[in-house]
Parts: C-alpha cells; sequence; structure tokens
C-alpha cells in the first residue's frame, strides 16, 4: 500500500517520479478509480487518508508493506490500524514527514517511542539533497523565520509559540507611499465577514514580481460600534469602499464560509469576479510569513488596525498539549483577510480553482 493525505499529493510527491524512474513496462495502472495499480510487478493499493473515515477503508486488509507520505498528516487511527494490516512476515512501513509540534502522536507514539525497538529514523535537511540547486537553498533559508525556520529548514519538532508573524517590523513593512498603479494592475481584495463581530476587508495591489501592498483597509466592528450592520448595507460600503478602482475587474477572495455574502457579491459580477478563498490556516500562515521574511509585503500606513494585528497575533499555547497549531482567535480579523489573499493567489494563481461561478 503506498498512503498520501489523497491520491492526489501521492501521484504528484511519488508516483510521477517513480512512473518516470520505472517506465511504463514496470508502472502500471490496473484500476485507477479504486486506485490499483503493478510496480515491478506487485500489485499495490494507492490510499488517500484525509479523513477518520480513510481508516474503515483498510480494515481486514493483509499487507507485505506500506509507504506514507508526508505520514503526519492523516487520522491517528489510520496509521495505527495501517500498522496493524502489515502482517505479512518482514513486512515494513516507510514514512516520510516534515517536522511538526513535538506534542504530534506521531512523533510521540513512534519516532520517540522507546518501547518500539525495530525502527530507524533518518533526519534529513535541505543540503542533504544532491539534486537541489544551492540558490534555491538559499532563498528557502532566507524565506522563514521562528518555526518554519526550525520546522522546515533545521528539521526540528519544535512548539509553535510567541508571535506567529515575529518578522513583522513596523519599520520595514509600513510605507507611507504605494507605487504608481498601472491601468492594468492587479488589484486583490480578501474579505473576512462577520456581522456581529468584525467585517474586515484588504485591499492589495500585486506586482508583476509578486510584491504585495496593502493599500486600504475597511475594518467595522459592531461590537465596539454597538450597531450590526446588514449584508446590503456591508455591500452599499463595499462598493463605496471599492469605487475607485471600478474601471478595474476586481478579483474578491471570500471567506469560504460567508455564503450570504458571496451571493450578494455575484450580484455584481460585472465589477467584482468572487473567489472562494483557500482556507487552510496554517499553511497560509507560512506563506504570509514567508513574503514578511522576503520583503514582499508591505502595508500603508493607513490601515492601523492591520498593523496593529500583526504583532500581536499569537500562537495558542493550550492547544500545544495536543499538538496542534492554532492561533488564538482574537484580533485576527485583518490578517485573516490579508492571509485570504496572499495565499490563495500564490498557490492557485489566476487560475479559477476556486472561483465560485465555476
Amino acid at each position: 500500500m503506498m498512503v498520501g493525505k489523497t491520491v492526489a499529493t501521492l501521484q504528484r510527491n511519488v508516483l510521477n517520479d517513480l512512473q518516470d524512474i520505472l517506465g511504463v513496462k514496470n508502472f502500471k495502472w490496473v484500476n485507477r478509480q479504486q486506485g490499483e495499480l503493478y510496480i515491478l510487478g506487485r500489485r499495490v493499493h494507492a490510499v488517500g487518508a484525509s479523513s477518520e473515515e480513510a481508516e474503515a477503508r483498510i480494515r481486514g486488509v493483509t499487507l507485505a508493506g506500506a509507504l506514507c507520505d508526508e505520514a503526519n498528516l492523516y487520522p491517528r487511527s489510520f496509521f495505527a490500524q495501517l500498522m496493524a494490516r502489515l502482517s505479512v512476515p518482514g513486512a515494513q512501513c516507510f514514512c516520510n514527514c516534515n517536522p511538526d509540534s513535538p506534542f504530534h502522536w506521531f512523533y510521540t507514539d513512534y519516532i520517540t517511542n522507546d518501547a518500539i525497538t525495530n525502527k530507524k529514523v533518518w533526519h534529513f535537511l535541505l543540503d542533504d539533497n544532491p539534486n537541489l540547486d544551492p540558490e534555491y537553498i538559499t532563498s528557502l533559508k532566507q524565506m522563514y523565520t521562528g518555526m518554519f525556520y526550525r520546522r522546515f529548514i533545521l528539521g526540528e519538532w519544535c512548539v509553535a509559540e510567541g508571535a506567529i508573524y515575529d518578522m513583522f517590523d513596523k519599520d520595514t513593512h509600513v510605507v507611507n507611499e504605494i507605487p504608481e498603479i498601472p491601468k492594468f494592475g492587479e488589484i486583490l481584495i480578501g474579505c473576512d465577514y462577520g456581522t456581529s463581530t468584525v467585517m474586515s476587508w484588504s485591499m492589495f495591489y500585486r506586482t508583476p514580481e509578486g510584491v504585495y501592498y496593502k493599500i486600504s483597509e475597511y475594518f467595522y466592528d459592531a461590537r465596539k460600534e454597538k450597531k450590526q450592520k446588514t449584508d446590503q448595507e456591508f455591500f452599499e460600503d463595499f462598493k463605496r469602499w471599492a469605487s475607485k478602482w471600478s474601471y478595474l475587474k476586481l478579483l474578491v477572495y471570500v471567506d469560504p464560509s460567508a455564503s450570504s455574502w458571496i451571493t450578494l457579491l455575484q450580484r455584481d459580477a460585472a465589477h467584482f469576479e468572487v473567489v472562494k478563498a483557500d482556507n487552510d490556516v496554517i499553511n497560509g500562515i507560512r506563506v504570509v510569513g514567508s513574503k514578511l521574511s522576503s520583503k514582499q509585503l508591505f502595508f500603508h500606513e493607513s490601515c492601523k488596525n492591520t498593523i496593529q494585528e500583526y504583532p500581536n497575533y499569537m500562537w495558542d499555547p493550550q492547544k500545544q498539549s495536543s499538538g496542534v497549531d492554532k492561533p488564538i482567535k482574537i484580533d485576527d480579523h485583518a490578517v485573516d483577510s490579508d492571509r485570504y489573499v496572499i495565499y490563495t493567489r500564490e498557490t492557485h494563481g489566476l487560475s479559477g480553482v476556486y472561483n465560485v461561478r465555476a
């Protein structure tokens, strides 16, 4: 059995390269829909383990071996069931992963569990890979700071603690001028939706080189104002706020759970292209942090709430005891609306993958 978080990620990370190495003669899909293939004459099952339901799909199978790509992304129950299925004498399981929290189940139950004696653990660094260009390695090292540097560069299982964007520096990242925006410039808007709490919108100009300038923010806190607004009232505010760029078609990345707000924005499709944002919090934080570290993300001084949130956005220490990296859900509205734009644009481009009208 070969396992990935999804079969698609397994295909990208492992199977495509394996097929190129072995050739079609030694690598043959029998049933793609069922995930069955033959590699060097051996029947192999390709399985995705993205949820707890995956555990039930492998009950009863008898395995002679397994390969697990990014094993720490699977549910604990799935991996435990997989270990119980390796019943053929001499069966082995090979796993790879990037480091996570030292409280993560894969680290505590397997890597550092001294009761398991028939195991081998390897620790590889970027510099150990002979196929990586030295300039690429250098650029990655410059991109990461803090927890992400320790995990992705040094390969350490470390706790996410303190300030999330510890690389944010007001003197560096806050500017009083922005570049001139050309007629066909890329204007991107992020929306973090809230009616009883905070409605936060972020407007960015993205340069052709991939540098982001936050040129404007909208921030309405219903608790402070002691008045809630309806979606229609917010929509009128949105049109006025974005009217300066009405000659352009604006790309609007929306909180994926805000279905009513998405529907309302779609009514003005002539001006707004609505995109359901990719809300992968941890990877989103990583990408935003990389932009800050590489000086590719700046904020106009008028974005007061944004500038206040970045240095005060913190990891939740209580979640760490269960091995979970999670931000404290306080004062996170502007940083969330920023993340919707930057992570979705950088990860999915303008391909329309997350376009809700597609």
